[in-house]
C-alpha cells in the first residue's frame, strides 16, 4: 500500500540502488559483461508529477515560498539533468524520459477542486515538458553515444481525461 510522499524514493537513493545493482551484476557476470548489459539496457524515467502536485501546489512543503513556478521548473529540470549525467557516467546510454501528463486534470487534483481541472497545474506541466525536452536534446548532443529521448505524454492523457468514453468506459470524474 502506498502512503504518499513517505514512499517516494529520492533521486540520490535511486542512483545508489543503481550503483548497488551494477556491483551485484559485475559480481555475477564479470565487469565487462555487466558494463555491456548496463550500456545496452533501456531506462525509463519519470519525475515531476508529485513534485508539482504535492510538493509545490498542495503546499505540503515550502517549495511554493522558495520558488515561482518557472524557477521551480528550472530547479526540477536541473535535477533531471544531473540525474541523466550521473546515469551516463555509470554507463546508461539509452534513456527515455517521460514528460508530465495534464496534471491539473488528474483525479486527485479534480477531487480537491470540486471536479474542475486546475489550469495552473496544466500550464506548469506544459512549461516543464518544454524545458525538459530542450534540456534532453541539448544533453543528447553533448554526450557521446547517448540515446536520450523525451516522451511527451501530455496530449495523450489530456485526450483520455477529456473524453474517457472514447477509450471504453465513462469516467466518474467527468
Amino acid at each position: 500500500m502506498c502512503h504518499g510522499l513517505q514512499s517516494v524514493i529520492p533521486l540520490w537513493k535511486q542512483v545508489d540502488y543503481f550503483r548497488e545493482y551494477k556491483r551485484r551484476l559485475a559480481a555475477h557476470l564479470g565487469a565487462a559483461e555487466a558494463e555491456a548489459v548496463v550500456s545496452d539496457a533501456v531506462y525509463a524515467i519519470s519525475m515531476g508529477t508529485n513534485d508539482f502536485i504535492e510538493n509545490y501546489f498542495a503546499g505540503t512543503t515550502r517549495r511554493y515560498l522558495q520558488f515561482g513556478v518557472g524557477e521551480y521548473t528550472d530547479f526540477l529540470v536541473g535535477l533531471a539533468r544531473g540525474l541523466l549525467v550521473e546515469l551516463y557516467g555509470l554507463g546508461a546510454r539509452k534513456v527515455a524520459f517521460t514528460g508530465l501528463a495534464a496534471a491539473g486534470c488528474l483525479p486527485l487534483v479534480r477531487a480537491r477542486r470540486m471536479m474542475f481541472c486546475a489550469e495552473e497545474y496544466n500550464a506548469a506541466a506544459r512549461a516543464f515538458n518544454g524545458a525538459l525536452r530542450g534540456m534532453i536534446a541539448e544533453l543528447a548532443d553533448g554526450l557521446p553515444g547517448a540515446q536520450l529521448r523525451f516522451a511527451d505524454v501530455y496530449d495523450f492523457f489530456a485526450d483520455i481525461l477529456g473524453d474517457p468514453a472514447r477509450y471504453g468506459k465513462p469516467c466518474i470524474y467527468r
